[in-house]
């Protein structure tokens, strides 16, 4: 309600409110809420339609209800306006581009502010939003580079741009009723050290890009999801906490967040967009906590160079390719029994030492391990049913002392050329077959110890162990083929009972063997067998009938073959058996 003065009879005239018009009660004069003048332009609603004056400190008539649409736009003229308790709205762009504007008060009457209304105002310094007012809309306050101060009171809502570009926008208050704050909403806003986002429910996609002063946030249990590019560049941002209630992290969400050290998941979240940490700066996090829920670990390839510790809690169900590459202050890391699988290259160039895999993983992928020659010991689960032949990519892995194989796992030929300092070898019950070159030029092999299952031995399987010194075979061994052994330091070989083929060369080369005892089963001694040796006794049981060439070629010199005989010289004895039916020439 107004009260205006009849220019007709002099007469006090009330409005009603909404009205812009009234009737003098007395005369009968027609009057408008508002009348226009030179300086200001108004319509009969009572909307401020274009501003005539000459700038400075303007001082807005009451009786106006509305500031209209681009009514001050591009004015470098005026410094303040005073708004009466008349206006209730402000329109789009009313104030536009007016870069010398420094001071404007907001009535308590106003109840909505247009899109871009103060757009491009760079020398306001302070606002307070009227508590009326529930939402400021799309780019409202877009590149007021010199506002430093907010007080936002009842406000609901921020739409998309209502702040970007504040370049010395330092702290945002309000009253915890904030729900929603829109995309690119504080973007570029450098100085912003800080934001309390208890009561937020939305962040919109770069809500917070690049604003190179923020060090803290804490997203609360009402946010579901953080949008693409939301802290995108925060290089500033040290302290991340996340609450329950947290599902998803987009694309880009944290790219270049390089001040970050430790993150922890909570255990809400699902989804981690592999690129959530991407940036062409690499990270400083040391420490990850992940998400029992969360499945893919993908966001963390190759962005966290200097991660020194991470958790992973049941739940987590593969390691994504690439995850840990060129980690290499990594030195430890346990994975739960969810781990089903471990994709390729995921430890690649790693610092890893220790590694603890749990009953539950079933396969891991080519070049899984490449190049982490820091390695210390391999004690694969019985639930491992594949391991990549190029699991360890090339080259080899010296730490490596002790490996324990898979029951499940029959082809294990990652072990081929890998790990010449191998002391132990735990080879589980269910392995039927120990393949080609698995053990091949492991010098520092000491024990070994063989299956109850264990059928076949492959050629080359244990050549050139030189320290292997004793083995024993089990009762069910039918095969071990040529050089298996050969170059070993084996002192005493006594073949299972059971055994019915030896490969060529299988004992030959080593200078340490004494006593040789074959089994009845064993119907052939194959060419080269124990050349070379320095075998003093040598017992070869009835059912033995060939005796191939050169099988003790190089050994101590005896005269003459005869079946049933003992032969022997200074060095050694060879027990013949009758049922010896063949031998070879030079046998």
């Amino acid at each position: 309600m107004a009260i205006l003065k009849c220019k007709t009879c002099g007469a006090k005239v009330k409005t009603e409110d909404g009205k812009f018009t009234a009737t003098c009660e007395y005369c009968g004069n027609e009057m408008t809420v508002f009348e226009s003048t030179a300086e200001f332009e108004v319509d009969s609603k009572g909307t401020l339609v274009q501003y005539n004056g000459k700038g400075g400190d303007v001082v807005l008539p009451d009786g106006i209800c509305v500031v209209g649409e681009k009514c001050f736009i591009g004015n470098e003229r005026i410094f303040s306006v005073v708004l009466p308790d008349t206006v209730k709205e402000i329109k789009s762009s009313a104030f536009e581009g007016c870069t010398e504007l420094e001071d404007l008060n907001l009535p308590d009457s106003l109840e909505t502010i247009g899109e871009y209304t103060f757009y491009g105002c760079s020398s306001i310094r302070k606002i307070t939003i009227p508590k009326n007012i529930i939402a400021i809309k799309e780019g409202c306050f877009e590149g007021c580079t010199s506002l430093e101060k907010v007080e936002l009171n009842n406000l609901r809502r921020l739409e998309s741009e209502a702040f970007k570009g504040c370049k010395k926008l330092r702290a945002v208050h309000f009253a915890g009723y904030l729900k929603s704050l829109g995309s690119y909403c504080f973007q570029e806003c450098i100085s912003l050290s800080e934001f309390g986002f208890d009561s937020i429910e939305i962040i919109g996609e770069h809500c917070f890009d690049n604003c190179l002063s923020l060090s803290a946030v804490e997203i609360p249990s009402s946010v579901g999801i953080i949008e693409p590019y939301t802290f995108s560049g925060c290089i500033k941002l040290e302290s991340l906490n996340l609450n329950e209630g947290l599902e998803t992290i987009s694309k880009y969400a944290f790219r270049n967040c390089v001040a970050l050290k430790e993150i922890s998941f909570p255990n809400t979240v699902r989804n981690i967009d592999k690129e959530a940490f991407h940036g062409t700066d690499k990270l400083n996090v040391q420490k990850i906590k992940l998400s029992p829920n969360c499945k893919d670990t993908a966001f963390i390839s190759n962005f966290f160079p200097l991660l020194e510790t991470v958790e992973i809690p049941e739940g987590v169900e593969r390691i994504s390719e690439y995850t840990f590459y060129n980690c290499e202050n990594l030195k430890s890391i346990t994975l739960p029994k969810s781990i089903k699988r471990i994709d390729s290259h995921a430890f690649d160039e790693s610092g890893i030492e220790d590694i603890v895999f749990n009953d539950g993983l079933e396969a891991i992928d080519e070049y899984v391990f490449d190049s982490c020659f820091a390695l210390k010991e391999l004690k694969f689960p019985d639930s491992v049913e594949t391991i990549d032949k190029d699991a360890f990519g090339s080259g080899e892995f010296e730490n490596v002392k002790v490996i324990k194989l898979s029951a499940n796992c029959h082809d294990n030929d990652f072990l081929e050329d890998r790990f010449p300092n191998l002391e132990t070898v735990i080879i589980p019950e269910g392995i039927e077959v120990i393949g080609n070159h698995w053990f091949y030029k492991c010098k520092e092999l000491k024990n070994v110890s063989f299956p109850s299952t264990l059928r076949a031995i492959e050629e080359y399987s244990f050549s050139h162990c030189e320290k292997l010194e004793e083995v024993f075979f089990p009762l069910f061994l039918k095969t071990i083929d040529k050089y298996a052994f050969c170059c070993t330091g084996l002192k005493r070989v006594e073949f299972n009972e059971g055994l019915e083929f030896l490969g060529e060369g299988v004992l030959c080369k080593c200078p340490e063997l004494r006593t040789v005892i074959t089994p009845s089963t064993l119907k052939v001694i194959p060419r080269a067998a124990f050349a070379y040796d320095e075998i003093i006794q040598v017992w070869i049981k009835e059912g033995c009938e060939k005796i191939e060439a050169d099988a003790f070629s190089g050994d101590a010199h005896y005269s003459g073959k005869r079946a049933g005989s003992m032969w022997f010289d200074a060095k050694t004895i060879i027990y013949l058996p009758t049922s010896i039916r063949e031998f070879s020439a030079n046998s």
